[in-house]
């Protein structure tokens, strides 16, 4: 639709969620994404397709669902961004961290550079550090001396926000932080507060990363041509947040930045997935969209188009760390949880309970989760009551369970065949718990 010369910069946080302060999040200062937004088009529903690092990733880069690929598990035959890319003429960069070695069963003897150019397509790839700012700096380098006469793709990975991410705040900053407000049920307490000031302390050395980079693109007169795209691959590393398929788990920033088709400070309110990341470049550059992609392209949103957007978003756990497998399917309206192993509370990130304290965590977090829940997301925004038994609300549960159902199917998810499904993980965890008659004790 623009033009094969545009050049594509995306920039991936990690564990953020939307915990920068243009999405409304409390305490965080986040002013450089802030003038991002307000120069760009924001997205505020946007969702990753899991709630843990590996397969949200491997959803931008593949355009599909976890459950349907296989890129985690080295399938070479599986499509990806950088490679379409590369086919289309494209030089493709990545800067920062290397998802390929968080891989299912990944040998340590494997050739990593080899990996990064035959299965994910990259053909540079530089990872002399995580540091946000040497990573932006680096990126700046590139973009003053390096960049051939070929377009490019350049993937940016910050890991800033990702634990362990200790750094010293002072009193003050901890007192006033704030509690999350997609998470009430958060402890407020000096330890939960001082977790959370720390987050956002990161966030602040990271958004000064992102500004380098948009300063550096605006100052080489690149904004015409070069298109700037942030998110991050699931929410924030807390407790019903990271982990989980509540909202708090799944949301994603999303932001679009740079040429002079993306509308400046607007809001899009439609639901989008990270498996739409895929088809909407290949829209913007007037590349085909390969078949195996199950995203769908929002192009025409960002190009000021009518059209139909997506209906519902599809969210899932599965071979991961401390599994306990899950789905859920939302709307504008409703969301539907699946508990495949139900009974057991839901994770919560251990660094996290050992700062507040077992005791408190077991108070908040210990109850078991049932096999459905349903939640009425207009009225309850932050999914506190379970409405998956109340018949007022059995005809829309029963739609999205059903709809679900079928999309599972249609992909012969193996969650559906729980025996063999359970032999296809490393092992069943449900999270850090060891039940003890009725209740449940966490165990670090």
């Amino acid at each position: 639709m623009i033009s094969k010369r545009l050049n594509i910069i995306q920039i991936i946080w990690h564990d953020l969620g939307r915990h920068l302060s243009c999405y409304g999040a409390g305490s965080v200062n986040s002013p450089c994404i802030d003038r991002m937004a307000s120069e760009g088009m924001l997205f505020e529903n946007h969702f990753s397709t899991g709630p843990v690092c590996v397969p949200s990733r491997c959803s931008i880069l593949t355009g599909r669902y976890p459950h349907a690929q296989e890129l985690w598990r080295f399938n070479e035959n599986e499509v990806t961004l950088p490679k379409v890319l590369c086919e289309a003429g494209y030089a493709t960069y990545r800067f920062g961290f290397r998802e390929e070695g968080e891989f299912f069963s990944l040998e340590t003897d494997m050739d990593m550079d080899a990996i990064a150019k035959n299965l994910l397509g990259y053909q540079n790839t530089w990872e002399e550090s995580c540091n946000s700012m040497q990573i932006a700096e680096k990126v700046c380098d590139f973009l003053n001396n390096d960049i051939s006469s070929r377009p490019f793709y350049c993937c940016i990975e910050f890991s800033d926000v990702h634990r362990p991410n200790e750094v010293f705040v002072d009193e003050y900053t901890i007192e006033h932080t704030m509690i999350p407000k997609i998470l009430p049920s958060l402890p407020d307490t000096y330890e939960s507060l001082k977790d959370i000031a720390i987050l956002e302390k990161r966030i602040g050395t990271a958004d000064k990363a992102v500004g380098q980079i948009l300063d550096c693109v605006r100052s080489l007169g690149l904004t015409s041509n070069a298109l700037v795209i942030l998110t991050t691959d699931h929410g924030v590393d807390l407790p019903r947040a990271k982990m989980t398929l509540y909202d708090a788990g799944i949301q994603a920033a999303s932001i679009w930045w740079g040429p002079d088709f993306v509308p400046k400070n607007k809001r899009d309110c439609n639901l989008h997935s990270h498996m739409d990341i895929f088809p909407t470049i290949m829209d913007l550059l007037d590349i085909p969209i390969p078949g195996r992609i199950q995203g769908e392209s929002f192009a025409p949103a960002l190009l000021g188009i009518d059209y139909i957007p997506r209906e519902f978003i599809f969210a899932e756990r599965s071979w991961e760390a401390w599994d306990d497998p899950v789905r859920a399917i939302r709307t504008a309206k409703y969301k539907y949880i699946r508990n495949y192993c139900p009974d057991w509370p839901i994770p919560v990130p251990p660094e996290y309970a050992k700062k507040v304290g077992m005791k408190l965590i077991e108070e908040r977090y210990g109850a078991p989760r049932p096999y459905e829940e349903f939640y009425d997301i207009e009225k309850d925004p932050y999914e506190i009551q379970n409405l998956a038994s109340d018949p007022q609300y059995l005809k829309e549960k029963t739609i999205l369970a059903e709809k679900m159902t079928d999309m599972l199917e249609k992909d012969n998810d193996p969650v559906l065949k729980l025996d063999s499904y359970l032999s296809y993980l490393k092992e069943l965890k449900p999270g850090k718990w060891q039940k003890k008659g009725n209740c449940f004790s966490f165990n670090i």
